[in-house]
């Protein structure tokens, strides 16, 4: 990398269209109000009644956990857990199994992205290649999810067993984690709202393009999306620093967008994501109490086995 080269980045990064970025920024926070409806419904089928604000930030919590940890997401839907628990109450349960069956409405829709662009992306080898990588790691998950997901919600118990928490699953509880698998209705509005949310992801990485001067198919930044969502969910630095950078320029440049103007696009991508996002999170946290929220549950444990040792 040139000081050449970085001189052009920086040029492109200076002549950014304000207006697309600031629809792109938009479309971030849409994005994040459909994963907050979505969340909202799924509580609500199990007798969890939750404001819309609270979950929006319960969602807004998990990106900025996410983006600060190397954990494969995993703290980040912890803390989403953790705020919706502490915040409206409910059994422990119920809320571990909307965070898993959440995630399995969220993923179904990208297996009918990834095969919707799968014939134009096989012009090119490249695309292919990613478009491949994307249908097989999506339905490999998707398979696991939905005949496993009971075993999911057991093993998340037992963490929370062993963090000192009292998890009992009476049968009717269990017919009801097991009914929304079979909710026909509530699979297909978690599929719907997963879909657009989807689209929306994908026309934002479209006006993050055009913000920078490149114009790209709409067709292209579906197939983006599929491999954007693969990569960032496995990644294992701290919200992927440097690894989705990386990724990100090469599908720019696969799909055809000069080397400078693909880093600026990745660059334009992850201010937004990376840093609105955690900043957004970090915010909403402080006001809400969400942050004082997430010590206390942690807290909670180390709490209750000092009083048990007192008493003893």
């Amino acid at each position: 990398m040139t000081l050449a080269y970085l001189d052009k980045v920086l040029g492109v990064l200076r002549g950014v269209e304000l207006l697309y970025f600031s629809y792109a920024v938009l479309l971030y926070f849409v994005m994040t109000a459909l994963y907050a409806l979505r969340l909202q419904i799924i509580l609500l089928r199990l007798g969890i009644r939750i404001s819309f604000f609270d979950s929006f930030v319960a969602n807004q919590l998990s990106v900025a956990f996410n983006n600060l940890t190397p954990s494969f997401r995993v703290v980040g839907e912890g803390a989403r857990a953790g705020y919706v628990y502490l915040r409206v109450g409910g059994r422990l349960i119920g809320v571990l199994a909307a965070i898993v069956f959440d995630k399995i409405v969220e993923a179904l829709p990208l297996v009918t992205l990834a095969v919707i662009v799968l014939p134009e992306s096989l012009s090119t080898t490249s695309s292919t290649i990613y478009t491949f990588l994307a249908i097989g790691i999506s339905i490999a998950g998707i398979v696991v999810a939905i005949l496993y997901w009971d075993r999911v919600v057991n093993w998340l118990i037992e963490k929370a067993r062993k963090r000192g928490y009292h998890v009992e699953v009476s049968g009717l509880e269990r017919r009801a984690l097991e009914s929304l698998m079979r909710d026909k209705l509530l699979v297909a509005i978690g599929i719907s709202i997963s879909f657009a949310a989807w689209l929306v992801l994908a026309l934002r990485l479209y006006l993050v393009a055009l913000s920078i001067g490149w114009e790209v198919k709409f067709y292209d930044a579906v197939l983006l999306t599929v491999a954007y969502t693969v990569i960032n969910i496995f990644t294992i630095t701290p919200g992927g620093v440097g690894v989705i950078e990386a990724s990100l320029t090469g599908l720019f440049m696969a799909l055809g967008a000069p080397a400078d103007k693909a880093l600026a696009a990745s660059l334009v991508e992850r201010l937004i994501s990376y840093g609105i996002g955690t900043a957004a999170g970090i915010v909403l946290g402080l006001i809400t109490g969400g942050w004082e929220l997430w010590r206390r549950m942690r807290r909670r444990p180390r709490e209750a086995q000092g009083k048990g040792e007192a008493h003893s």
